[in-house]
């Protein structure tokens, strides 16, 4: 009897009290698929996106996207971000928070969802938007749900289907449906899965529905020397043939037919006052080379110009004219190349407006696919076989110079024909030397005076312009801090910008190291290669998965002498080393003049660009080692 009341009791207590592990909500962890768990700290459960053509110059998207969080090294993907402007509306925003066993713990509220500026103090005139949450989850794993719709006043398709975009993540579900009337044609191209093509149907609204489907995507393990997951996670690109942005009609099937839509944007743009005409013209009457013309005409534009972001409706597409910066003295990448261009045009220089894809994590521009890839505006004018390019935004980049972010890749010209495709140019490792020349006198057995007299040329040099602008007590700090010595006392530091081409900086530095010669005995000994820069081996306790890549590409080139303390020598000098690898070279030369008690070693090292297959990446570690152990080797020196 007392059982049979035991039992009872029991099963109220189930059904009125349940343990949170019995109730299992779609989102409960234990769902996931362990494979999906392996080196993932997010699991995306479900992305799913609609993207609807509703007329001629409406459209319509719907999101739902649910993320587990596994740990807190994932929190940021915990987080929405929705850009907008006066032509997409966002609505029916909402989010929800579930625990481990699927079980929601609550809904967001709307205070929650921040609505900002999406350049706060950095656009003079602004109507693109941000909405943000910031959720510090105080347990993991967590799920977050996000649903929205963004009704938007244009029809252009220019999105992706790309659910993983970075590493340590993965999928268990996304698709994205595109619904199209039926004579509304665009294009679509699958990479790295060559099989992902979509399921077509017609749906009651005798319109065309297309749907891609990724499921079960393991996370790519994040490893030292990545490539981009753009290289290794399947995804889909969508781009319009017709379309209409802003009331402004155009056409995206070739190149051709986009750069003529963005050419009729820039129609009557380049009028200039007559005054500005007239300074330009007396600026350079008296220059013969075009290359001068051109910087003179730059350098000027410079000076008269701030960068500002503005962005307006087609205003994101369309510059403002060259009279309006004439007028205000600022504008955004677009206007000030327009004004460039102007400013050419009025003494016979023909150049053409370059759209382009500036930074490092953009979609690399795919010849075969005309899309608009495109974030940033440079000046291309060709001459004869070369060209000269111009980063119109920055008031310290030399003529003909457009840097890191604008190198070796794609951009469209706009041309009087329409669009064309052209490289910008590549800095190689020719381009991007950083020289040393270090004299380290050791006055005595514990200390050393030290000159440095150092050159940065191409990328390198770009990297230290603003170097050259900042405080003398904010320059020592920063040579102190990636010097890599100990007990060190600058006396004097200049930095020196030279805007020849090549571009190129120089640094000198004086400075003293204390205490960098240590006994053992009546020996010394001491670290003879200084100020070469760490190179971090990373770990190798896991066997490498990804083919790794390195995307810098400098050649540093040292000398070194060291007038060694007069009442020592040298007992042995070290072998000179020698490697040359696909992926890097190193060198290391040791001369000793023992008369004059004088060390001179020659180093070169350089780690190449490029992509390099995983079967390699033992050996790219060897050499690392091989840098760093030859870099940090001592010299012993015995009593004369």
């Amino acid at each position: 009897m007392k059982t049979k009341k035991l039992a009872i009791i029991l099963l109220i207590a189930i059904l009125f009290f349940p343990a949170k592990g019995l109730i299992a909500g779609q989102y409960n962890v234990k769902n996931i698929d362990p494979e999906l768990l392996e080196d993932a700290t997010v699991v995306i459960r479900e992305d799913i996106t609609v993207f609807e053509v509703l007329r001629r110059n409406r459209s319509r998207v719907k999101h739902r996207l649910v993320k587990t969080i596994m740990e807190s090294k994932g929190r940021q993907e915990a987080n929405l971000r929705i850009i907008y402007d006066p032509y997409r509306e966002v609505n029916d925003l909402k989010g929800v928070v579930y625990d481990e066993y699927g079980q929601k713990i609550r809904e967001l509220t709307k205070d929650e969802f921040e609505d900002k500026s999406y350049s706060e103090g950095f656009s003079v005139y602004q109507d693109n938007r941000v909405i943000e949450t910031d959720i510090y989850p105080n347990q993991y794993p967590v799920t977050i749900e996000y649903e929205y719709t963004i009704d938007i006043s244009i029809v252009f398709i220019n999105n992706l289907f790309r659910p993983v975009r970075r590493s340590e993540v993965s999928l268990e579900n996304a698709s994205y449906t595109i619904i199209t009337p039926k004579d509304h044609s665009f294009r679509y191209i699958a990479y790295n899965n060559d099989d992902l093509e979509p399921a077509i149907t017609s749906n009651e609204n005798n319109n065309l529905e297309y749907k891609w489907v990724l499921q079960q995507i393991p996370a790519v393990k994040n490893e030292p020397y990545m490539p981009s997951v753009g290289r290794i996670v399947p995804f889909v690109q969508f781009g319009s043939n017709d379309f209409v942005y802003d009331g402004y009609s155009g056409n995206m099937q070739t190149w051709e037919n986009f750069g003529k839509w963005i050419g009729e944007l820039n129609e009557n743009k380049q009028n200039l006052p007559r005054r500005t005409v007239n300074e330009v013209i007396e600026l350079t009457e008296n220059l013969e080379d075009t290359l001068d013309i051109i910087r003179t005409i730059y350098e000027y534009m410079q000076s008269k110009t701030r960068y500002v972001s503005i962005q307006l409706g087609i205003g994101g597409m369309k510059p403002d004219d060259a009279r309006s910066v004439v007028r205000n003295g600022y504008g955004d990448c677009k206007a000030l190349s327009n004004f460039m261009k102007a400013l050419l045009e009025s003494v016979g220089i023909k150049s053409y407006y370059t759209i382009i894809s500036s930074g490092s994590s953009g979609l690399n521009v795919n010849p075969e696919f005309p899309f608009n890839y495109f974030n940033h505006v440079i000046l291309c004018v060709p001459l004869g076989s070369d060209s000269i390019w111009l980063e119109t935004t920055s008031s310290i980049l030399p003529s003909g110079y457009i840097g890191t972010s604008n190198s070796n890749r794609y951009a469209l010209l706009v041309t009087e024909n329409g669009g064309k495709l052209a490289r910008t140019p590549g800095y190689n490792q020719s381009s991007n030397v950083i020289r040393q020349s270090i004299i380290a006198n050791a006055n005595d057995s514990q200390n050393a005076i030290v000159t440095l007299e150092k050159s940065f040329n191409g990328l390198a040099a770009e990297r230290r312009f603003g170097l050259s602008q900042v405080s003398d007590s904010r320059k020592e700090d920063i040579f102190v801090s990636i010097a890599g010595l100990n007990n060190i006392e600058v006396n004097e530091i200049e930095y020196y910008k030279h805007y020849d081409k090549p571009i190129y900086v120089n640094k000198t530095v004086e400075f003293l190291i204390n205490n960098h010669f240590n006994r053992a005995g009546n020996r010394l000994f001491f670290q003879p290669v200084i100020l070469s820069g760490s190179h971090t081996v990373p770990s190798t306790s896991e066997e490498r998965v990804n083919d790794f890549q390195i995307n810098d590409h400098y050649v540093y080139n040292d000398t070194i002498k060291w007038k060694l303390p007069e009442n020592y020598k040298i007992e042995h000098l070290p072998e000179s080393i020698e490697q040359s690898k696909t992926f890097g070279f190193y060198e290391l030369k040791y001369e000793y003049n023992e008369k004059d008690n004088l060390l001179v070693i020659n180093r070169i090292f350089c780690k190449k660009a490029g992509l390099y297959s995983s079967d390699n990446y033992p050996e790219f570690l060897e050499f690392l080692r091989l840098v760093n152990q030859s870099d940090q080797s001592n010299i012993m020196l015995v009593p004369r």
